[in-house]
C-alpha cells in the first residue's frame, strides 16, 4: 500500500499501546477523534513516510475503501474500537498487496430508490469529499512530523522543549491552543453536519427515496397531486352529505304518511285515493237510500194504519208506484254489488303490482298499522250498530204487522207493498 507498510505492526501492537497515542489526539475526551485526525496519529505510528502528495494518495485510498466499513454508525468520527478494526481491515490490504476489500452493501437507504444518474452523483461528491479531507489529513500528517522534526533538531543541538525562549514557549502554546480548538470545532462541525445527514437519510427512508433528488417541476407536480386530491376528496364528501340530508328528509315525509314514500309511486297513490273516495262516496249514497227507504215504509205503514185496510185494498196508482220503488231498488242493489266487485278488483290489482315492486304491509310503520286497526275496528263497530238498529226497525214493523194482521189485513199483502229486502251495507 505505497508509503503506508507497517499496518501489520501497528495491529499487532497491545491495546494498551494503541491507546496511549489515540488518546493523545482525543483532546475532548469524548471517547472518538475525527477523521482527520488518522493523519498526524498514523504519522505517529510511523506509517506515512513519503512526500505530502504521497501521503494525501494513500490517506484517500484508506478513507475511500477501509474508513466506511470501520465507521460502522457512519457519523464521521472515530471511536478506539473503530480505530483498532480500522487498522486490521488496512493491515489485511497490505496482506493482499493494494487489493481492496469487497465492500459491504449500502445502509440505510434503498438503492432501488435513486435513479443511475442520482447514485453516481453521489458518489462522485463523497469522493471528492474523502478527497479531500485525505488532502487535510496529510497536511496535518507533515505537519506532524515537521514538527517532530523540529523537537529532534534541537535535541541533537542540545536543547530540548524546556531549553526554548519563552517567545518560542509562548509561540508553541499559541499554536498548539489554536490547532486544538480548530481540532475541536471540526469534531462539532463534522458532527452537526452527519446529525443532519443521518436525519435526511432517515427522512428519506420514511418516504423510501431522497427528496434532495426530486427536481423543482416533480415537487410542484406532487403539490398540485396532493391539492387535487384534497379537492376531490372535499367534493365527495360535500356530495355524501347532500344524498344523505336528501334521504333523511325523504324518510321524514315518509314517515308523516306511515309509509316509505319510495314504496308507492305517484300514480299508485292517486288510484288509491280515487277508489277510497269513491268508496266513500258509494257508502253515503247507500246510506242515503236506506235512510229514504225506511222513511218511506214508515210513511206507507202509518198512512196504511190510518185507513185500517190491507195491501189489497191499495190503488192502482199506490200500487203502481210501490212496484217501480221495489224494482228500483233492486237495479240499486246490483248496480251497488257490481261497482264494489269492480273497486274490490282494482284494488287487488293494486296491491298485486304494490307487491311486484318489493312492497308489502311490513313496510306501515307500527303507528300507522295500530290507526289502521283503530279505523277498522271503528267502522266494523259502526256497521254492526247500523246493522243492529235496522234490525230492530224491522223487527218494530213486523211487530206492527202482526198487529195489523190481526184486525183483517194480509201480512203478505204489507211486506210485498212495503217492499222490505234484506239489508246491505
Amino acid at each position: 500500500m505505497g508509503n503506508g507498510v507497517g499496518f501489520s505492526r501497528v495491529a499487532a501492537l497491545s491495546d494498551v499501546e494503541m491507546k496511549e497515542i489515540f488518546d493523545k489526539y482525543d483532546a475532548d475526551y469524548s471517547g472518538t477523534v475525527d477523521e482527520l485526525e488518522l493523519g498526524p496519529m498514523l504519522e505517529d505510528f510511523d506509517l506515512l513516510k513519503g512526500t505530502e502528495q504521497q501521503n494525501s494518495a494513500v490517506l484517500h485510498t484508506l478513507f475511500t475503501d477501509i474508513l466506511p466499513e470501520a465507521d460502522e454508525n457512519h457519523d464521521g468520527l472515530i471511536s478506539f474500537e473503530e480505530f483498532k478494526k480500522f487498522c486490521k481491515l488496512a493491515a489485511e490490504m497490505e496482506k493482499r498487496k493494494g487489493k481492496k476489500p469487497k465492500k459491504a452493501g449500502a445502509k440505510g437507504k434503498d438503492s432501488k430508490a435513486l435513479s443511475d444518474e442520482t447514485e453516481r452523483l453521489r458518489q462522485e461528491a463523497e469522493e471528492q469529499r474523502l478527497k479531500r479531507k485525505a488532502e487535510q489529513a496529510a497536511k496535518l500528517a507533515e505537519e506532524n512530523r515537521e514538527m517532530k522534526r523540529r523537537m529532534a533538531e534541537a535535541k541533537k543541538h542540545g536543547r530540548d522543549a524546556k531549553s526554548l525562549t519563552p517567545e518560542q514557549e509562548a509561540e508553541r502554546k499559541r499554536k498548539e491552543g489554536e490547532r486544538m480548538k480548530a481540532m475541536k470545532q471540526q469534531k462539532e462541525d463534522m458532527k452537526y453536519r452527519n446529525d443532519e445527514y443521518n436525519r435526511r437519510l432517515a427522512e428519506a427512508g420514511a418516504h423510501g427515496r431522497d427528496e434532495k433528488q426530486l427536481s423543482a417541476e416533480m415537487e410542484e407536480m406532487r403539490r398540485n397531486v396532493q391539492e387535487q386530491s384534497a379537492q376531490d376528496k372535499k367534493a365527495y364528501e360535500e356530495r355524501l352529505a347532500a344524498e344523505n340530508k336528501e334521504k333523511e328528509r325523504a324518510l321524514a315525509e315518509a314517515g308523516a304518511h306511515g309509509r316509505d314514500a319510495k314504496a308507492l309511486s305517484s300514480e299508485t297513490e292517486a288510484l288509491r285515493k280515487q277508489v277510497a273516495d269513491d268508496s266513500e262516496k258509494q257508502k253515503k249514497l247507500n246510506q242515503a237510500r236506506l235512510d229514504e227507504e225506511n222513511r218511506e215504509k214508515q210513511r206507507a205503514l202509518a198512512e196504511a194504519g190510518s185507513h185500517g185496510r190491507d195491501a189489497k185494498s191499495l190503488s192502482a196508482e199506490t200500487e203502481h208506484m210501490r212496484s217501480q220503488k221495489a224494482e228500483q231498488s233492486e237495479t240499486d242493489r246490483i248496480a251497488f254489488e257490481a261497482r264494489m266487485r269492480a273497486n274490490n278488483e282494482e284494488l287487488k290489482r293494486s296491491i298485486a303490482e304494490a307487491s311486484a315492486h318489493g312492497r308489502d304491509e311490513k313496510a306501515l310503520s307500527k303507528d300507522t298499522e295500530a290507526l289502521r286497526k283503530q279505523v277498522a275496528d271503528l267502522r266494523e263497530a259502526e256497521k254492526r250498530a247500523q246493522e243492529k238498529e235496522l234490525a230492530a226497525e224491522n223487527a218494530a214493523l213486523q211487530q206492527k204487522l202482526a198487529e195489523a194482521g190481526s184486525h183483517g189485513r194480509d201480512d203478505k199483502g204489507i211486506l210485498n207493498a212495503t217492499g222490505l229486502v234484506p239489508s246491505y251495507p
